[in-house]
């Protein structure tokens, strides 16, 4: 399959400084036989350049999945299939599969979608349609909770078996346990807007345990920190792995969402073996076993302080969990289970298409 991918990223870069290795480790589809295509010239164009770039700010950044579509069209045209990584990177493309431009019709196309479930009950009558209208050309969507099927298809009109669940999957290998030591430390990382900040912050007032916490400082503007919590800011990629694989616990505090949130960080934490606490939401229900995670309601700090510090002082408690999530990452939420998933979904539409 030849398989053009609609992104936003700078892929080259990042296999510069990850061994080759591109973001959410979809290069793990070559393995599958896939020729990947994609462009970085968007990012590299004279808008972005200062003092251009400078100028037009948000503008430039709306721009940048049009651009890339616009500049990877001649290998659109060509290719079997099309991925676009999230909502905004395949909009344009619809759009012109919308207008029946000749050639972008013929790829299977496809959208890994995150956010779809929460902007489309929100979407005025009229964009609600404009969505609908866009999604009619798309052949399949994948959104990462079984929640979300029915839903989506629902909202958007379109016939259930077009929106596929996929289990979301992470690079188990960086997160290995061979790897973790096990400090003194709660970890809790995260920049998604599902973030319940509030909670964690009420949770660590009542335990004499430290905590550090990767965030955006803005994140956490307004909220008083309490004398146990370090605030580390946003760390690069490295940083971030150094940290959770250091910690003793990990925790994931969320609101609901009709997406899953935090699922990165806390696959990240099973894989490498870390006793892991989480906000249980109807979305993250998917990737819970009941023994894989300790789990507590939204907004409960009482609970999420007792689920902590049973985590964090009981070694026993420590080891079963970290025993069934490596476990259950290896069976359930790999990489490449992910990708093969995606690979199998683009087939079948591609098998299915008139």
């Amino acid at each position: 399959m030849r398989l053009a991918v609609l992104k936003s990223g700078d892929y080259s870069a990042w296999a510069d400084t990850h061994d080759g290795q591109l973001p959410y480790r979809i290069d793990l589809l070559r393995d599958a036989g896939v020729d990947l295509r994609f462009t970085d010239r968007h990012l590299h164009g004279p808008l972005l350049q200062p003092p251009v770039a400078n100028a037009v700010g948000a503008l430039e950044r709306r721009l940048v999945p049009s651009m890339q579509t616009m500049s990877l069209l001649p290998e659109i045209v060509r290719a079997e299939a099309v991925l676009a990584m999230f909502e905004s990177e395949g909009h344009l493309l619809a759009a012109m599969r919308y207008a029946r431009l000749p050639g972008v019709r013929r790829p299977v196309f496809g959208i890994l979608a995150c956010w779809l479930a929460e902007v489309l009950p929100k979407a005025s009558p009229r964009k609600l349609d404009w969505y609908r209208r866009l999604y009619s050309t798309v052949d399949v969507v994948f959104v990462l909770s079984s929640s979300q099927v029915d839903f989506v298809a629902n909202l958007l009109d379109i016939r259930r078996e077009r929106v596929r669940f996929i289990h979301f999957g992470i690079d188990e290998e960086s997160f290995a346990p061979e790897f973790a030591t096990e400090g003194e430390y709660v970890l809790a990382a995260g920049r998604d807007r599902g973030r319940d900040w509030p909670t964690l912050l009420a949770a660590a007032r009542q335990l004499d345990v430290p905590f550090r916490v990767l965030a955006r400082a803005r994140d956490l503007d307004g909220l008083e920190l309490p004398k146990n919590v370090e605030m580390l800011g946003y760390r690069p990629f490295e940083q971030y792995r150094e940290l959770l694989l250091g910690a003793r616990v990990v925790v994931v505090p969320t609101d609901s969402r009709p997406y899953p949130t935090g699922q990165t960080v806390m696959l990240e934490a099973m894989a490498a073996g870390k006793a892991t606490v989480v906000t249980e939401t109807a979305a993250i229900g998917d990737y819970l076993t009941g023994d894989n995670a300790l789990a507590v309601r939204v907004g409960d700090a009482d609970g999420l302080a007792a689920a902590i510090d049973r985590s964090y002082r009981d070694a026993t408690v420590r080891r079963s969990l970290c025993l069934r999530a490596r476990s259950y990452v290896l069976t359930n939420a790999t990489a490449t289970a992910m990708w093969s998933a995606v690979h199998h979904g683009l087939s079948a539409a591609q098998r299915s298409a008139p």
